[in-house]
């Protein structure tokens, strides 16, 4: 729920992994944190400079890290989503369970090229994986885990009743903000 409210809210966190996840004392609230990469994205405004990491990192911003290709652009909201799914999937197989699906043990390679190589392979991949014990949640990592960004699920899906069913009755309860940033256009020198 904490994502969907920052995508309701234009913002994509993207830098979504296990360290980035905490759970309160009590163990009964699991809260997002390291806002340090998140980016205010409105509408269906494409970012350009890629981060996360690896390997939640969703393909299209590899794309960008491996070809340098002219005015490479992804959804940072699309992007939020393979890489909540990529935690998903350590949750319920395991840590590093995504590095080992893609033969990134003990490391990823180094060549930007291969890595985006090996995504690309991942369909296939998981096609062959077992269902995760709870199988409607794996048909939900199916629909958050697609190549391309577009036939992806949003949060919305994720969270609506064709996903988790949570969003009726975990609504977040803080308004939007109701105010407009305006960033000036800085250029590095």
């Amino acid at each position: 729920a904490g994502l969907a409210h920052m995508h309701y809210s234009q913002v994509c966190h993207r830098d979504l992994k296990p360290a980035n996840f905490i759970i309160t004392d009590e163990g009964n609230t699991l809260r997002l944190t390291d806002f340090g990469l998140a980016v205010m994205a409105l509408g269906e405004q494409k970012l350009l400079h890629s981060c996360g990491s690896l390997p939640f990192a969703a393909p299209e911003v590899l794309r960008i890290q491996s070809e340098r290709s002219a005015a490479p652009s992804y959804s940072g909201f699309a992007a939020d989503v393979w890489s909540l799914a990529v935690n998903f999937v350590e949750l319920m197989y395991g840590l590093y369970s995504m590095d080992r699906l893609l033969g990134w043990v003990p490391k990823p390679p180094a060549d930007g090229r291969q890595r985006l190589s090996d995504i690309q392979r991942f369909e296939d991949i998981w096609r062959h994986v077992p269902e995760m014990s709870v199988p409607s949640m794996h048909r939900v990592v199916d629909n958050m885990l697609r190549l391309r960004p577009e036939e992806r699920w949003t949060i919305g899906h994720v969270i609506g009743d064709e996903g988790l069913g949570i969003a009726p009755t975990h609504r977040c309860t803080v308004p939007k903000c109701p105010h407009t940033l305006k960033l000036k256009n800085v250029r590095a020198r």
